[in-house]
């Protein structure tokens, strides 16, 4: 049993470092390539007239800052998909 443990242990000292550097490599790839669920898009029917300044989203609160360049009203249609 003692020479079993002594190999494993040997085993890991060796490559132990390439194993994580392969779940680390792992680990990035599948964190670059995820998308998140749902992407925010920001339209306007006159993109000239319009400037976004800033969009967040935190939790169920989405945060838009908007300027309409005209001087203008602002309308903005909410839909619930």
């Amino acid at each position: 049993m003692n020479s079993k443990a002594q190999a494993g242990l040997e085993y890991l000292m060796t490559y132990g470092w390439a194993l994580i550097l392969i779940a680390a490599v792992i680990g990035v790839l599948v964190f670059v390539t995820s998308s998140p669920d749902s992407d925010i898009t920001f339209s306007s029917s006159d993109p000239t007239k319009i400037m976004i300044k800033s969009g967040n989203l935190y939790a169920a609160t989405i945060t838009v800052i908007v300027q309409n360049i005209t001087g203008g009203n602002i309308a903005i249609p909410f839909s619930n998909r």
